[in-house]
């Protein structure tokens, strides 16, 4: 009797492991491919460009102001008093400040719009991979566009059902993946 109970409990344990084993279901995408497939992705292109144009314009305006007043000075230096020198390199040096805060101050507010531009398209696909995930049983999904998982065990590509579930008119020629 003692010798069937752990026959029994034996059998019990060897298929709960295997239950718990066969409910792993493993997937992998490329959000990169999927964030560069999604059709807001050019919007969001096209915004940043605009955003920087206007940056490096203001930039340019600073520039040639600053070259005025380099080219100015040099050419009247000879004729102005102690006084006037030090007031124009006065300017000069606070010109030259405000363009170098300008220059880090541009790079940040441009990395900052890319982030709030970014965002919304990264949770949609974020959104989307959950749903794809849960709906068809995966336990984990592996992003191969980070680079972090080198090797990976036979999974599923849900690339596919993501762009299905996004509703992305996306490429044809990759339609297959």
């Amino acid at each position: 009797m003692k010798n069937l109970l752990i026959l029994l409990a034996l059998t019990l344990m060897s298929a709960y492991t295997a239950s718990a084993q066969s409910k792993l279901k493993f997937g992998h995408i490329n959000s990169a491919e999927l964030l560069e497939l999604m059709p807001e992705r050019n919007q969001i292109q096209v915004e940043l460009e605009e955003y920087a144009k206007q940056l490096e314009t203001q930039l340019t305006t600073m520039t040639t102001e600053y070259q005025t007043k380099v080219a100015d000075y040099q050419q009247n230096e000879a004729s102005w008093t102690e006084l006037i020198k030090n007031s124009k390199l006065s300017e000069i040096s606070d010109l030259e400040r405000r363009i170098q805060e300008f220059q880090s101050t541009a790079q940040q507010s441009l990395q900052q719009k890319e982030q709030q531009l970014v965002e919304p398209l990264i949770n949609r696909a974020q959104d989307a991979i959950d749903k794809v995930a849960a709906a068809n049983g995966y336990t984990y999904v592996f992003d191969t566009s980070t680079g972090a998982v080198v090797v990976f065990p036979d999974s599923d590509n849900l690339l596919g059902l993501v762009k299905k579930e996004l509703g992305c008119l996306l490429y044809t020629s990759l339609s297959g993946l």
